[in-house]
């Protein structure tokens, strides 16, 4: 008897009914919105049957559950994104223009989540660019959205151009595009292959030009001219596609040592320095944009690292947060406000250092004879994880061992928390996990960056500003590397100014530096 799959169908019906609602209509009443809405909830609920399917009278998860978990966040976000945009868009111009477009990169970004081939991944993560494209130029005679979808089209490009390449490599060694067989073959068959070598590399850089890792980062700091909506799709769904290749073709990675140390090295690099800048920043949003750029760097560096369970967890907990911040900044701002005027912002002070670093000696060593003494008993987390369990959580401690009064508190929020993770990292990690044992440099990159990214942190909130004052100045200018690439992508590519057909913008006329 033939399986029958509902996720064969129910997978496909979300991007349908995104693509369905992007048509162009003439009404120019509010229908279109309330068509798109029930769109998005359709898809929703078609996205969540697709985790499922049904063989032989009996439900089993679906093949790739990674993408189908994906594919119910970004259909849960095209609910509340398209919701707010409607409010938020109202009396605008161009709203038919902003919901086709809007509809287009949900339906093409659904398609990246769930494509059996590589064909079709590749050309699904094109038109989802190009549609996105569209929405950063909503107000087209802003310079600095000119310049940033400038930016973005020739990294996107390239990228693409890259994985196109590594996709006809492959396809010439083995014959087939389809991911679930490409897969099997790289795990069970031929690990070590130049196909496999080349596709990997290719792959990595990809995903390295698509996360805005430094120094190609510039980009997602300035699409702060969007409407507030495309922030949040762009921060919290399109730009983590690239964390969800990487872990639907995690086998190549897992394959070859030297992808998994570019993306370690890149990811950590972009994890601490943007980590510093963000701290200098006093905008809202774009502070959360930097956060967003170190976040991505995270995400990297995790699937670098092979930490693969704690990388869909980032993903998913990342979209949430960020969508939500992006969308509630306008309140926080005017929150922030009632309460300067009330005298109700707390006055920072310095921090001290050796609660900070006790705190940590103390859960770093509490973790590693936790995992000595489990390891042979029951499934612990990876070595690696652990260090950034015990950076991610130290803070908490730190604060407990300052104020006596909150070390208890602080004690159980941190228990609370690593249950948490263990329950959640088991779910993840039953859903994908390392096949393949990682190099010892590759796992001490990673540690090392995380060590380093929280001594910046300790050196920066502890130390005297007037010794910081000339670090500080690069930081809030992300030390000049955006102006550089800047420089580089208008002598290579010259963008028009808008009603001029000869005049370039100048670098300095478009290069807006936001605080």
């Amino acid at each position: 008897m033939a399986s029958f799959s509902p996720a064969d169908v129910s997978m496909w019906l979300p991007g349908c009914c995104y693509l369905l609602a992007a048509l162009p209509g003439r009404s120019q009443t509010r229908a279109p919105w309330k068509r798109a809405i029930l769109a998005t909830w359709i898809a929703l609920i078609c996205s969540i049957l697709s985790l499922v399917s049904l063989d032989r009278g009996s439900l089993h998860p679906a093949g790739d559950l990674p993408g189908h978990c994906m594919l119910v966040l970004i259909s849960f976000l095209a609910v509340v994104i398209t919701r707010y945009s409607e409010s938020y868009l109202n009396g605008e111009q161009g709203q038919r223009r902003f919901l086709s477009a809007l509809m287009a990169t949900f339906g093409f970004s659904s398609a990246v989540m769930i494509a059996p081939r590589l064909d079709l991944l590749l050309v699904a993560w094109i038109l989802s660019s190009v549609a996105l494209n569209a929405l950063l130029l909503y107000y087209p005679d802003r310079r600095a959205a000119r310049m940033a979808a400038h930016k973005k089209f020739l990294v996107s490009r390239t990228a693409e151009a890259l994985l196109l390449a590594g996709t006809v490599v492959l396809y010439r060694g083995y014959g087939t595009l389809n991911i679930a067989a490409l897969n099997h073959a790289v795990l069970t068959e031929h690990p070590h292959t130049l196909p496999v070598l080349v596709f990997s590399l290719c792959l990595s850089l990809a995903v390295i030009l698509k996360s805005a890792q430094l120094p190609l980062h510039g980009w997602l700091i300035q699409v702060m001219e969007a409407p507030t909506p495309v922030s949040a799709l762009l921060h919290a769904g399109i730009v983590n596609l690239g964390g969800v290749l990487l872990l639907r073709l995690h086998p190549f990675l897992d394959a070859e040592p030297w992808s998994q140390f570019l993306l370690t090295a890149s990811g950590v690099t972009t994890l601490v320095i943007a980590g510093v800048v963000m701290l200098t920043r006093v905008s809202i949003k774009v502070r959360l944009a930097w956060s967003t750029c170190a976040q991505m760097g995270f995400l990297l560096a995790e699937c670098g690292a092979g930490l693969y369970g704690l990388a869909l967890l980032h993903l998913i907990g990342h979209s949430l947060y960020k969508s939500y911040l992006f969308l509630s900044s306008g309140s926080v701002v005017q929150t922030y406000g009632e309460d300067i005027s009330l005298g109700e912002i707390p006055i920072l002070r310095r921090a001290r250092v050796w609660p900070r670093i006790l705190s940590l000696l103390i859960l770093a060593a509490a973790f590693w004879g936790g995992h000595a003494l489990l390891a042979r008993t029951a499934y612990v987390v990876e070595p690696v994880a652990l260090v950034v369990l015990a950076v991610g959580v130290a803070p908490l401690l730190a604060t407990g061992l300052e104020e006596k009064e909150l070390l208890g508190s602080a004690l159980a929020r941190i228990l609370s928390l690593l249950a948490l993770y263990y329950a959640l990292h088991l779910g993840a990690g039953a859903m994908v996990r390392s096949e393949l044992d990682r190099p010892r440099a590759v796992s001490a990159l990673f540690a090392l960056g995380m060590a380093l990214l929280y001594a910046v942190q300790i050196a920066v909130r502890a130390g005297d500003a007037r010794r910081l004052s000339r670090l500080r100045i690069w930081a809030f200018h992300g030390f000049y590397l955006d102006e550089i690439f800047t420089r580089y992508v208008l002598a290579i590519w010259p963008i028009k100014v808008s009603g001029s057909s000869s005049d370039p913008l100048s670098r300095t006329s478009t290069h807006r530096e936001y605080a």
